[in-house]
């Protein structure tokens, strides 16, 4: 049986720059997206270490991924043990398939010195079933509603100071 999906603004906190709350039947989840410009070299990882190989491109940026699965939203996960790993598992699947749908490299301010770094995260209010397929869903609309910030990079010379 297909249950219909709403998905509305999340209206998140000040310091996010995309929000959606999805529900899908009694299931209800949030999704909010966090973005801060970062130094490339404050960064190292298997990401921009892969970049290395290929100058040419972008430097690609970072994106974490959270899902808390709170006490109150499933009778099903009695133990903070099993809340932990449900969080855990769902983080994972999060992150592995933003991933395959991201181009990192859209999130590259300047080439090899400041890119951005998306926390997206994502908080089960109410499960209510297909739980996987409603965080993914909120994670990847909140993202599609994401308006990062227009940066402009100053550069000081020695005679400036």
């Amino acid at each position: 049986q297909s249950r219909r999906i709403v998905l509305s603004d999340g209206n998140a906190t000040r310091d996010s720059v995309g929000s959606i709350m999805l529900k899908q039947g009694n299931t209800c989840v949030i999704a909010i997206v966090q973005a801060q410009g970062t130094l490339v070299s404050e960064n190292r990882g298997p990401i921009l270490e892969e970049h290395e190989k290929d100058k040419d491109k972008d430097t690609p940026g970072l994106c974490e991924c959270d899902v808390d699965v709170s006490a109150l939203c499933s009778s099903k996960l009695k133990s903070n043990v099993a809340l932990k790993e449900e969080s855990s598992r769902l983080s994972i699947l999060l992150r592995e398939y933003l991933q395959s749908i991201l181009d990192l490299t859209c999130l590259c301010i300047q080439r090899d010195l400041l890119i951005w770094k998306l926390t997206v995260n994502v908080t089960v209010i109410d499960n209510d079933g297909n739980l996987e397929a409603a965080v993914l869903l909120a994670a990847y609309s909140a993202l599609k509603r994401t308006r990062l910030p227009k940066i402009t990079i100053k550069h000081v010379s020695n005679s400036d100071s």
